[in-house]
């Protein structure tokens, strides 16, 4: 049997056993090429629970504020949650509104956007009954109804301000009350808190109004148009769509941002679409980006997505799902490649416009990036179900926290525990 003589190894066999010790950054890269973030590592995050997980089916996060997360509860009442778990104030659903009298609050308004946490707001219906039960049957007595919006401060729950959206209607004994109209909060940013009144069911026909968060003063009102959440520096970009005829189950129409402070529309997707909701506080992504999606022009019956610059208007096609966010070095969109339920995958990310992406060589069992806050990436882990955060590096930076995303920030993270709608509340420490 013959024997081939030794040969010096090949510089490929070089790097190949280089590779074996020093790790997966130095083995060849697939197409597209995917480099290594050489960003800043985050510290470890501490995760202290506040308190036992609350809440029952339909309770919501409604804002999350320095002093601790607000939660909104079906019966309409407010409350907010220390770091302690303890219950800093409480607001009942029945209140005393300066000029308005007695008044129920009917819905709290949704997530506030990161820069909003001094403020919740919520629509109101005035009680006329609160004095006179018995004579308060509207087939035999005349009532007084009247809807607008009230503003509580998270500071300590009280009204800032309120304003009538639909104005005192006199009902004659026997009449009904009106039931053709919606009203209430939309959305609440350092800059605006945006109400809207919408008769019937065509949402085109829906009026928004801006108003100041501290004052109470309107900024604008325009028709035709929902606002749904805040970007932009100090929440002065509200994204929302441009509507056409549709009824309430359409959420359909033209992607806009509005200027917060004057109702201006400053940018507008030509094709009809939506925003993913990838931000405001309850995903905490990047001021300075959104991410849209419209069905496909080239492909009818499927989506493509976009980032979008919320100063320039300036878009661009990205095919990922994952989370927008902002660290040192800027913006940036991050995803977990090959989403599997054996092997998880790696933790990608790239700049915005996107470009060449890059991230920790490490496989994780992440199922789906959930939210960007900083420079962390919580993502939610399939075979523990929970949430565990990492930073751009690909390395782990808290432990699992089970449950799945219900609202964060860079101070608190609040998670959906089980069906039974209880919410684990936690402060985020480094």
């Amino acid at each position: 049997m013959s024997t081939q003589p030794s040969r010096p190894l090949s510089a490929a066999m070089v790097l190949l056993v280089l590779a074996l010790f020093a790790g997966c950054s130095l083995l060849p890269k697939a197409e597209p090429k995917q480099l290594e973030y050489e960003g800043p590592a985050q510290p470890d995050l501490g995760v202290e629970p506040a308190g036992l997980p609350i809440g029952e089916v339909r309770t919501r996060v409604v804002a999350l504020s320095q002093d601790g997360v607000v939660i909104a509860e079906p019966d309409g009442s407010i409350y907010q949650v220390g770091a302690d778990g303890e219950t800093r104030w409480t607001q009942r659903s029945t209140l005393d509104l300066p000029g308005v009298g007695s008044a129920r609050l009917v819905l709290v308004g949704p997530s506030a956007d990161a820069d909003a946490g001094a403020v919740v707001a919520a629509s109101y219906s005035r009680d006329p009954c609160k004095d006179n039960r018995k004579a308060c049957d509207p087939l035999t007595s005349d009532l007084t109804l009247e809807y607008g919006i009230v503003a509580l401060s998270t500071a300590d729950g009280s009204v800032l301000w309120s304003k009538v959206l639909i104005p005192s209607q006199r009902l004659k004994a026997g009449d009904l009350p009106p039931n053709d109209f919606t009203w209430g909060v939309s959305v609440v940013s350092a800059t605006a808190v945006a109400g809207y009144v919408q008769h019937g069911d065509e949402r085109n026909k829906r009026t928004t109004l801006g108003f100041d968060p501290q004052s109470g003063e309107e900024l604008w009102k325009v028709d035709g148009i929902q606002a749904d959440w805040a970007g932009g520096d100090g929440g002065d970009k509200l994204l929302g769509l441009k509507l056409g005829r549709g009824s309430d189950l359409d959420y359909e129409g033209h992607p806009i941002v509005l200027d917060a402070r004057t109702g201006e529309e400053t940018w507008r997707a030509d094709d009809l679409g939506y925003w993913g909701r990838a931000g405001g506080a309850a995903v905490g992504d990047t001021d300075s980006h959104g991410v849209y999606t419209t069905e496909s022009r080239q492909r009818p019956g499927t989506l493509d997505r976009f980032v979008v610059d919320l100063a320039t208007g300036a878009t661009t096609s990205f095919g990922e799902n994952g989370a927008v966010g902002e660290d040192e070095n800027g913006p940036f969109y991050a995803w977990v490649e090959n989403q599997v339920l054996e092997g998880g995958g790696r933790l990608l990310s790239t700049g915005l416009p996107p470009g060449e992406p890059a991230g920790g060589c490490e496989p994780t069992d992440q199922v789906a990036a959930s939210a960007a806050v900083g420079g962390y990436l919580w993502t939610y882990q399939a075979s523990s179900s929970s949430l565990v955060a990492y930073d751009r590096t690909g390395a782990r930076r808290s432990e699992p926290v089970p449950g799945m995303l219900a609202a964060v920030n860079e101070d608190w993270l609040v998670a959906a525990q089980d069906d039974g709608g209880r919410l684990g509340i936690y402060r985020l420490t480094r």
